[in-house]
């Protein structure tokens, strides 16, 4: 038997935490904030202020921003608005370090199309279906076979735009091949490449540095000016979703989950989940029987 074509084991967990479609009058706003997770709102219509880490930025009509996860954040309405949003997480790192190292979280219109075709085309295809399957945050909800496959069509649509909107900062990032020296990129992408294939979730970047020759701060600045984020950062968000895929997917005990990710204590794990996602390992898991 020859194959002509062979995929093994093809999955990546995409969560949607919320999904949010509303309108708000003059003047209203939501405080000061931030979370463990992505977020991203579009403008459909009227005047909203955002302000991101310390920076404003008005969107209007056909704008967007998005949150990186960590990231303070606020907005004000300045004009009776419309906007569309939805928080969410991914277990891929490499995916997910491109929005966490996005350097300006605003959309212009203009450069927007393909956002504002898929908005238009989302709530053509699900908006009717809003009605049925709303629900208040923090409740459990038993779905209808039939919601439940509405519900996974809607998913594989996020999907779909979540890697355009990827794809959409990761292009212009190519330019890291003009910009950055060639021996950093060498540097930063052995070094994600250690850090991917590692299940030593403990490993020190000296490790690395040893097996790379170079110092430890060197691999760090590296991996800083092409990641955006750091190697320790990475490795953070690396054991994270790994954890939560074990939740998720296994049987495993609380207690076993922590060893497998070199945690030196159950305790210890939990504390380090409930930081990273706000959630307890035990909570998290039940998210798999709603």
């Amino acid at each position: 038997m020859q194959y002509l074509f062979q995929l093994s084991r093809v999955y990546n967990a995409v969560h949607l935490i919320s999904i949010q479609h509303s309108s708000a009058e003059q003047g209203w706003e939501f405080p000061n904030h931030r979370h463990t997770i992505l977020e991203f709102k579009y403008c459909i219509k009227g005047r909203i202020e955002h302000k991101i880490n310390g920076k404003t930025y008005i969107t209007n009509q056909g704008d967007s921003v998005i949150m990186k996860a960590g990231v303070y954040h606020q907005m004000k309405v300045l004009e009776d608005c419309e906007f569309f949003g939805f928080h969410f997480d991914m277990e891929m790192p490499t995916v997910y370090s491109i929005f966490q190292s996005i350097p300006d979280p605003f959309i212009p219109a203009n450069l927007g199309g393909f956002i504002k075709q898929w908005v238009n085309q989302f709530m053509s295809d699900f908006g009717s279906d809003f009605s049925q399957l709303h629900h208040l945050p923090q409740t459990t909800v038993h779905y209808s076979v039939e919601n439940n496959l509405k519900i996974l069509k809607m998913h594989s649509s996020f999907v779909e735009f979540i890697s355009s909107l990827a794809k959409f900062y990761y292009e212009p990032s190519q330019v890291l091949d003009d910009v950055v020296h060639s021996s950093h990129l060498y540097i930063a992408h052995q070094t994600a490449f250690e850090l991917n294939n590692t299940e030593q979730y403990d490993l020190q970047i000296g490790e690395i540095a040893l097996k790379l020759n170079v110092h430890r701060s060197h691999i760090t600045n590296c991996f800083k000016e092409v990641y955006g984020v750091t190697p320790k950062q990475y490795l953070l968000q690396l054991r994270t979703q790994k954890a939560k895929q074990y939740l998720l997917e296994t049987n495993l005990t609380v207690e076993d989950i922590a060893d497998k990710l070199s945690f030196s204590s159950t305790a210890h794990f939990t504390k380090f989940f409930a930081k990273q996602t706000g959630s307890s390992p035990s909570h998290y898991r039940a998210k798999r029987e709603m």
